[in-house]
């Protein structure tokens, strides 16, 4: 069985990324003996497929992938948290005032759920075992064992941190002992951060040329079908975010630029409206996952419009860069949208 291989979600100006699921969920369905998300046999949907050297990447990509869109994400989001609460406690407010209540750090648990670290763990396990699977990718490899080492110093670091906060021993040492966590915190944290990012840049570079193919492979094979549309919005969006952040990278984007951006996403979004209007769904109960992101995709067109109307209009003030963001929240709503219904099977 094959497993998933992503596309990238955005966080924002500033930030890492994540990828998407382009799940090669097809081999799944056909093992339980059912029709695809796209009321066809498998076999007749098995041409766009990848083979070869692609398949093997596609599936070493994955726990890098699962990582970056879960534990990588995660932990961000929990420093950020961490950061300011440390800030409030370290300059001596140790009572729950508003402000601190305000930016309140709960834990580093990757989901509230997590009992023993199981999903870091596992993040780490699997980064091993992609890292020794073919083919062998020097970078690839490189960043992964590093950020699975890292990851592995870093547990017990943020579960003393955890208790220490939950039990708010800062109240009895006077933040002695969250000083010396600290310390030992911000250098992992950095550490993994910067592997972080550069799994996202090899990650990139590696599903850009990977996907062109298996959306070129699947035209030959079945033709611009549901499922070619789906997919082809979904390149074509995450190549919008991409452009987006390439852009405002140290400057703000061109109104020429966001101006291409958003032809190019329109065109893909209007085909793809086009062809499910002129292809309703045999079966109302298995509808294609177009049917449920084609709303997603949308708010990510409407999101990306707004960047250009703002950059036609006053694009010196603050609301061109809160829009950007704004579209990358789009991005990320449409990308979690697609993982549940091509995981759910539609």
């Amino acid at each position: 069985m094959r497993k998933i291989v992503s596309f990238l979600i955005a966080a924002g100006i500033g930030a890492g990324v994540v990828l998407y699921n382009d799940k090669d969920f097809k081999s799944v369905l056909s093992e339980l003996g059912l029709k695809d998300l796209f009321g066809q046999s498998t076999a007749a949907s098995s041409g766009a497929r990848p083979s070869g050297p692609d398949a093997q990447l596609s599936e070493k990509m994955q726990a890098f992938v699962n990582c970056n869109n879960r534990v990588n994400r995660a932990f961000r989001n929990n420093f950020e948290s961490y950061a300011k609460l440390y800030e409030a406690r370290d300059g001596g407010n140790v009572e729950d005032t508003p402000f601190v209540s305000m930016n309140h750090f709960s834990s580093f648990k990757v989901e509230v759920y997590e009992q023993n670290n199981e999903m870091s763990k596992q993040c780490a396990d699997e980064l091993d075992k992609a890292v020794a699977a073919q083919p062998v990718d020097a970078d690839l490899d490189r960043v992964g064992r590093s950020y699975a080492s890292t990851l592995r110093t870093l547990l017990p670091v943020v579960n003393d941190i955890d208790r220490y906060y939950a039990q708010k021993n800062y109240r009895d040492d006077a933040m002695k002992q969250g000083r010396a966590l600290d310390a030992k915190l911000r250098p992992l944290m950095t550490k993994l951060a910067a592997d972080g990012d550069e799994i996202n840049r090899l990650l990139t570079e590696r599903t850009a040329g990977l996907r062109d193919r298996e959306l070129v492979a699947h035209e030959k094979a079945r033709g611009r079908d549901a499922d070619w549309h789906l997919q082809n919005t979904m390149i074509v969006a995450r190549r919008a975010i991409e452009d987006i952040e390439k852009s405002a990278t140290g400057k703000q984007p061109t109104l020429a630029e966001v101006k291409a951006i958003e032809a190019k996403l329109d065109a893909a979004y209007t085909a793809g409206v086009e062809y499910a209007k002129a292809n309703p769904p045999a079966d109302p109960a298995r509808k294609p996952i177009w049917f449920f992101v084609e709303a997603d995709v949308s708010r990510l067109v409407t999101a990306v419009k707004e960047v250009r109307r703002t950059l036609e209009t006053d694009p010196a003030s603050a609301k061109a860069i809160s829009d950007i963001n704004a579209a990358f929240s789009s991005y990320n709503s449409l990308v979690r949208n697609y993982n549940l219904r091509a995981n759910l099977g539609g």
